[in-house]
């Protein structure tokens, strides 16, 4: 007899396939950001090797978000995607196991693929698996100064995160006192 029931599939939502990248390069060996700013944009998964090297993964949860992708400004020559890439190693797209078979005909042959699926181990979870690797597009690696504004960044994005949740706790105080 089996303790472990089974879950139903979760509908994939963005963080959750974040969740399975960062899984899949591991945050003991690497440096993995979501949502972080960088070269001018916004990265949905940053991972940053020992070595100093970045891939970038564009995560998409759907086929009509991943085809908006193409018309976005980042992808048009001399856009800040152009100075990023210059920067980035390895650009991947992880997407669910329904959209795989669907690759649109504008996704670059250097593009990675990243399958994310529904897992039910020990535990259900998402788990990623890279289905096509990516090409390497630079051998640029993170210099001391770019380290440097990274580790600034994060820190304001800290602080900033911890002062908007102790805002809200004191907004919580005082609307709890003043029903008092």
């Amino acid at each position: 007899m089996s303790i472990v029931k089974a879950v139903p599939p979760m509908k994939p939502r963005e963080f959750l396939l974040q969740m399975a990248v960062a899984d899949l390069f591991g945050t003991m060996r690497n440096t993995v950001l979501f949502n972080f700013q960088f070269g001018g944009g916004e990265m949905d998964v940053c991972c940053i090797t020992k070595a100093g090297y970045v891939r970038e993964v564009e995560v998409k949860c759907s086929m009509a978000d991943w085809n908006a992708d193409q018309h976005k400004d980042k992808w048009k020559k001399g856009g800040w995607c152009e100075k990023q890439r210059a920067k980035v190693c390895e650009f991947y797209y992880a997407v669910p196991s329904e959209l795989l078979d669907r690759v649109p005909d504008w996704i670059p042959p250097e593009a990675g693929l990243i399958e994310v699926s529904w897992f039910q181990g020990s535990y259900a979870r998402f788990r990623a698996e890279i289905r096509r690797p990516a090409k390497r597009c630079s051998k640029h690696k993170l210099t001391e100064q770019e380290w440097q504004g990274i580790c600034r960044h994060l820190y304001y994005r800290h602080r900033s995160a911890l002062t908007s949740r102790h805002l809200d706790l004191l907004r919580k105080h005082y609307a709890e006192a003043a029903t008092v």
